[in-house]
């Protein structure tokens, strides 16, 4: 495990809501695209667009179950490789790069002046890190 495992977590996680929210977008233009009137149009352009749009969002539901694997998957690489860590320095590491809190609220929530909450990070990184 490296650093960037750390910061990927979070940057996969936004990246599968992006993901979710253009699939949402794809059915809500499905479920309120105006409705056929009965008059003939020509090509069946409606059910070419349900049809496309219903392939797209199959593509979508499929890469976003992949991430979420890949996600489930790196939460478990993180959790193995700071299990060792004391109470506090677990803590440190997941309100860091699980939950995304910034530094002052990690040192306000573990009562650490931030100098020590970093030198807390950089010896648990040292601890659990291939390259810290």
């Amino acid at each position: 495990m490296n650093k960037d495992d750390l910061r990927q977590y979070r940057s996969l996680l936004k990246e599968i809501e992006e993901l979710k929210e253009q699939r949402q977008t794809l059915l809500d233009k499905v479920f309120h695209a105006p409705m056929p009137d009965g008059m003939p149009k020509g090509k069946n352009r409606r059910r070419d667009f349900v049809g496309d749009t219903v392939s797209k969002v199959v593509d979508l539901s499929s890469l976003i179950e992949g991430k979420i694997d890949r996600l489930a998957r790196l939460v478990m690489e993180i959790e193995a490789a700071i299990e060792a860590l004391p109470s506090d320095e677990r803590r440190l590491l997941r309100m860091k790069y699980i939950e995304g809190r910034s530094w002052p609220e990690i040192s306000g929530i573990l009562h650490y002046s931030l100098p020590h909450l970093f030198r807390k990070h950089k010896n648990s990184l040292k601890m659990i890190l291939d390259d810290p």
